[in-house]
């Protein structure tokens, strides 16, 4: 695991995307009909998408978790979640995504703990990170990487769903992992 890093995606990363997805395909995360889709995609137009996405009032950042060439996973990055609706986003700074045959084998702490770099690179001191609550591997990821519990309330998108809300405050996390990784 020593070499991930993450990776804003670029003209020539189509086949690297393409792969990513079809591992949602090849475990049954994704539909046989939303996989053709994926497959006939406008690279150019989904690349302007992807771009144009990171342009909104939160600045939003959009990085993909590489591990020898392929895509392990994905991160979003809400600088100012803030500034975004209430009813369409939770508040949170940081979600992620892992593969679903990667899943389970420690990406999805690094994958945080890359992005909460990202955020102090960004000169924040605290990042909200939330997850629904039946989301045991979430929420153990958020605590790993210093996660503290501020609230358990109703999700506004997934109704019925409860979702769990923690702050991290990025000096101590970035501390607590690096001794971690460094014993």
């Amino acid at each position: 695991m020593e070499s991930l890093y993450l990776k804003k995606l670029d003209e020539k990363d189509k086949d690297l995307w393409l792969e990513y997805w079809k591992d949602f395909y090849k475990t049954g995360n994704m539909s046989e009909e939303n996989w053709n889709k994926f497959q006939n995609i406008s690279w150019p137009g989904k690349l302007y998408y992807i771009k144009t996405e990171e342009k909104s009032i939160s600045q939003l950042n959009i990085y993909y978790l590489i591990e020898n060439d392929k895509m392990i996973g994905r991160i979003y990055i809400h600088l100012k979640p803030e500034l975004l609706p209430k009813d369409k986003h939770d508040g949170s700074h940081i979600s992620y995504q892992i593969i679903p045959s990667k899943r389970n084998q420690g990406y999805g702490s690094k994958i945080l703990h890359l992005g909460i770099e990202k955020c102090h690179e960004a000169g924040l001191e605290e990042v909200i990170v939330s997850c629904n609550e039946k989301n045991i591997g979430s929420s153990k990821i958020i605590e790993k990487n210093g996660g503290i519990l501020v609230s358990i309330e109703p999700d506004n998108f997934e109704k019925g769903e409860m979702l769990k809300t923690y702050k991290i405050e990025i000096e101590t996390s970035l501390n607590k992992y690096d001794s971690r990784n460094s014993a």
